[in-house]
C-alpha cells in the first residue's frame, strides 16, 4: 500500500511499527525502539515518500510585513508626541517646585526648623497631645 506523509503522520505509533515490520530496509532496523519522530522520518526514507512535500511556504513576505510594522509603530509615535495631557499632568511635570502627591514628604518639604517639627503629627512626644486637640477641634 502506498503511504503519504501525511497519512503516516496521523498514525499512531503502534501502527507506523505495524508497517515497519514488513519493510526490509536498513533505515528501519530497530523499529521496535524507535520514537514516533525517529521513526516517521525512517520509514519515509525506506518507502521513498518526500518528507519536505507538506513545509511549502506560499504568500509570506516578510520584509514587506517588517516594514509595515516599522511604519504603524511611527505612526503611533506620531500620535502619542500629539496627545494633549490629562488635567493636572502636564503641569506637575513642567514646574519642579511643585508639591509631592505623599502626605509625609508634603508635611515635611516646607520644614526648616525645629519648632515646626515638633508641632507635626509625626513627632512620638507630641503625638498624643495633637490626636486630643484634633478630636476636641472637630467635637
Amino acid at each position: 500500500m502506498a503511504y503519504t506523509y501525511h497519512e503516516l503522520k496521523e498514525k499512531t505509533i503502534l501502527e507506523l511499527r505495524d508497517i515497519a515490520k514488513d519493510v526490509r530496509h536498513e533505515a528501519v532496523q530497530g523499529f521496535s525502539q524507535m520514537n514516533k519522530e525517529h521513526l516517521l522520518p525512517a520509514l519515509c526514507g525506506a518507502l521513498g515518500i518526500l518528507i519536505h512535500d507538506h513545509v511549502v511556504v506560499v504568500g509570506i513576505d516578510k520584509p514587506a510585513i517588517k516594514a509595515k510594522i516599522r511604519e504603524l509603530k511611527q505612526k503611533r509615535d506620531q500620535a502619542l508626541a500629539q496627545r494633549r495631557p490629562r488635567r493636572g499632568q502636564e503641569s506637575a511635570k513642567a514646574d519642579p517646585r511643585a508639591q509631592p502627591r505623599d502626605s509625609t514628604a508634603r508635611r515635611t518639604a516646607g520644614v526648616a526648623d525645629s519648632s515646626s517639627i515638633r508641632s507635626s503629627p509625626s513627632a512620638p512626644s507630641d503625638r498624643a497631645r495633637w490626636r486630643r486637640r484634633r478630636l476636641v477641634s472637630m467635637a
